[in-house]
């Protein structure tokens, strides 16, 4: 889909601002669990800026055993207000996995950790940022809808402004919103992967496994090499939407990539996926995503660059606040977390977590 069909409550008019008509929107997340979106050449030369940036790391930081030494480990970065939030880079499996975790410092508008990436990672805050809006568009429009399913008799008017108030005090885009309750550090990373091709004599092995994310919703611009597979609710099959990018692509014909010489042609695109916390939000009508990373036996290691974007770590879920005070309306997925700080929720949601 197009900004203009995904229906967005908010954005640019000329973008599909208005929330006119998420119905195309919702059927992707309700069906197939996750949205193919297509972005415009200025915003796809942001995402090219990224993955420059991204192989450069993998290239010259990772290289050998020396280049890995200098890198910080993965640890807790206590400033976001989560035992859960990590920076810092890791590499498993005999060097098959690499992960350089990333995360904004909010007051200070830089990369933490500091001084890996070139020009104090700009440009992967620069597409942070534009990701991190579309991330939040789309969480207000599947929010507004589902109010709008949950009590059509609502005012139209009021259901949009609990959803804007709800994107804007509980996700975290690393912008500043709550003041004293905002957290030194965005509690939504930027994650740069590397994954090299498998070893077994298969064609494919399951590199990541199975899983959901305890995000609203987890966005990854498609990569050169695809190894994405979302499980699809409707078909009850494993997908590739990189695939369908790329066959998007390739219907648009000859005028449209000659046009685009410069920018290769995945920086178009980025998957959408809903995470456990789109789940709530949603009162269940969206279910979070369950994807996995396959890995070839040949061809080119793949590169990938997820933002997962999280609730910031001291909101609270003030259920009147954001859903209104129809308790029917609400429903017990909700209700079960009113006055639950975001960090409570994360923590509930953890797989072995009690209650």
């Amino acid at each position: 889909l197009t900004l203009r069909e995904l229906g967005l409550l908010l954005g640019e008019e000329e973008e599909g601002g208005g929330g006119s008509n998420p119905g195309r929107l919702m059927d992707a997340m309700e069906s197939h669990s996750c949205v193919v979106v297509k972005l415009p050449r200025e915003k796809a030369r942001v995402l090219k800026a990224m993955w420059d940036e991204t192989e450069s790391f993998f290239s010259s930081s990772t290289t050998t055993t020396e280049d890995e030494s200098s890198l910080p480990k993965m640890s807790v970065s206590e400033e976001a207000g989560s035992k859960h939030a990590v920076v810092g880079y890791a590499s498993y499996d005999d060097g098959a996995m690499r992960f350089l975790e990333t995360r904004l410092k909010r007051h200070e508008d830089e990369l933490v950790p500091r001084g890996i990436l070139r020009d104090d990672g700009i440009k992967l805050i620069s597409a942070f940022r534009l990701l991190a809006n579309l991330g939040r568009d789309i969480v207000a429009t599947a929010v507004a809808a589902a109010a709008e399913e949950a009590a059509p008799d609502d005012d139209d008017a009021a259901r949009k402004e609990r959803a804007v108030r709800l994107v804007t005090d509980l996700v975290d885009d690393g912008s500043v919103t709550l003041g004293e309750k905002d957290t030194g550090v965005c509690m939504s990373p930027h994650r740069l992967c590397r994954y090299s091709h498998a070893s077994a004599q298969t064609d494919a092995r399951e590199i990541f496994g199975a899983h959901t994310d305890t995000s609203f919703v987890t966005i990854v611009p498609v990569a050169e090499t695809n190894g994405l597979e979302v499980f699809d609710e409707m078909s009850e099959k494993w997908i590739r939407p990189e695939l369908i990018a790329r066959k998007d692509w390739e219907a648009a014909g000859e005028e449209e990539s000659r046009d685009d010489a410069d920018v290769p042609w995945y920086c178009h695109y980025v998957v959408i996926m809903p995470g456990e916390l789109m789940q709530i939000v949603t009162r269940g009508m969206i279910l979070s995503a369950v994807h996995r990373v396959v890995g070839v036996s040949t061809g080119d290691s793949r590169l990938s660059a997820p933002i997962l974007l999280r609730a910031r770590s001291k909101a609270v879920m003030d259920v009147e606040r954001y859903f209104g005070d129809d308790e029917d309306a609400v429903g017990p997925l909700v209700r079960d977390c009113a006055g639950l700080t975001m960090e409570d929720l994360h923590d509930a949601l953890q797989p072995g977590a009690k209650g």
